[in-house]
């Protein structure tokens, strides 16, 4: 069975046709699980945050066809990680090339919904920020980068 649960499937496929206006790109850089322990290598936690991802990834694909995943290793592809600024897996970039969204770790839970609102953002082209949040957002001297920390409590 899938991370989706088959009694999901029909109103997440659903709800992807209403909020998708345009495809959307995943790009996932990932690590494949390793018997060994490499120094200097962090390691997912139980090292299956990669394989969830991309199973989740996958299935979302299979929901909708204006979704398209590709993935990478992060080890094989350092280099297009590094120039995607990617340091760590697993992590998800939103809207393929252009992705100003990325995700590291895994998006379920009660990030799940947040997920789902950003892929809608980015084939939307949009955001459903207030006018004035984009002038002052538009306002700022260079590039901001936030980071938002979930954990469960």
């Amino acid at each position: 069975m899938g991370l989706i649960p088959p009694a999901d499937a029909g109103r997440l496929r659903q709800l992807l046709v209403e909020k998708l206006p345009k495809p959307v790109k995943l790009v996932a850089f990932l690590r494949e699980r390793s018997p060994l322990v490499l120094p200097g290598r962090e390691e997912d936690p139980a090292g299956e945050s990669s394989e969830a991802v991309k199973s989740l990834l996958t299935e979302l694909a299979g929901l909708s066809d204006r979704i398209s995943v590709e993935t990478h290793d992060l080890d094989r592809d350092a280099d297009l990680a590094r120039g995607r600024g990617v340091e760590r897996a697993p992590a998800i970039l939103v809207g393929g090339d252009d992705a100003r969204v990325r995700y590291y770790g895994f998006p379920g839970g009660h990030e799940f919904m947040a997920f789902l609102a950003d892929l809608a953002d980015a084939s939307a082209g949009t955001t459903a920020l207030k006018p004035e949040t984009k002038t002052a957002l538009a306002g700022l001297a260079s590039d901001v980068r936030l980071l938002v920390f979930v954990t469960p409590t």
